[in-house]
């Protein structure tokens, strides 16, 4: 079991709107039609349907309310790798709730086509996927000088049909963003892909091991 899977929970945000749930789903339904008409692939998190949500360093956890903490652990530590970062207990919690919210989401199909999640346009990636993130508030100090400013994080992620309707967490990214090169920021892209294609491949052969009857099919809190 991975080192992220004994942390203690991450807090839930408390409360909903069903209205706003709804609202959700139907724009993911009117988003789904116009990519399948397209041709374009469409995730399992954006069907409306439930979705097992799963950390690939996490193949004995039986909990889906444990594999979206270790989640959610591994995107807040991407958010934490660079030195110039300032972190404080209301601001790490404020990240750790967006990161779930999303990724609870995820789990029941919610997730807007595009906006929240979308396929990775990759030769070697045919079943896989992204989760975005576009505006994580981040504090940095650079030359002794505080600004505040806007993370794009990225969760990769597989969708392997063998295992049922699943989204099996790969790799959690920070994308880099080369102003006026658009070949280096998709070069950047495209060597967090290759790392989550290798994650899939070594990871894929333990979780097709898995029997569905091992797991605690929990309802993640929001």
């Amino acid at each position: 079991m991975c080192s992220a899977c004994s942390c203690a929970a991450v807090p839930p945000v408390q409360g909903g709107d069903a209205h706003r749930s709804k609202g959700l789903r139907l724009v993911s339904v009117v988003v789904g039609t116009v990519l399948a008409m397209v041709n374009l692939p469409r995730s399992n998190c954006s069907t409306g349907l439930p979705v097992d949500v799963f950390w690939h360093a996490c193949p004995d956890l039986g909990s889906l309310d444990g594999h979206i903490d270790a989640l959610v652990r591994a995107l807040v530590n991407v958010l934490k790798e660079p030195a110039c970062r300032r972190w404080n207990p209301y601001a790490e919690t404020m990240a750790q709730r967006e990161f779930r919210h999303r990724l609870v989401a995820a789990s029941r199909g919610d997730l807007i086509p595009v906006d929240h999640v979308k396929s990775v346009q990759h030769p070697m990636a045919a079943e896989m996927f992204e989760i975005r993130w576009q505006h994580v508030n981040v504090t940095e100090v650079v030359d002794g000088k505080t600004r505040h400013r806007q993370a794009q994080v990225r969760l990769l992620h597989a969708e392997p049909a063998r295992l049922g309707l699943v989204a099996l967490g790969l790799h959690a990214h920070e994308k880099r963003v080369v102003r006026g090169d658009a070949r280096a920021t998709r070069a950047a892209q495209d060597r967090e892909i290759e790392t989550a294609i290798g994650v899939y491949a070594r990871a894929l052969p333990e979780w097709l091991k898995r029997s569905s009857t091992w797991l605690d099919r929990d309802t993640p809190e929001v």
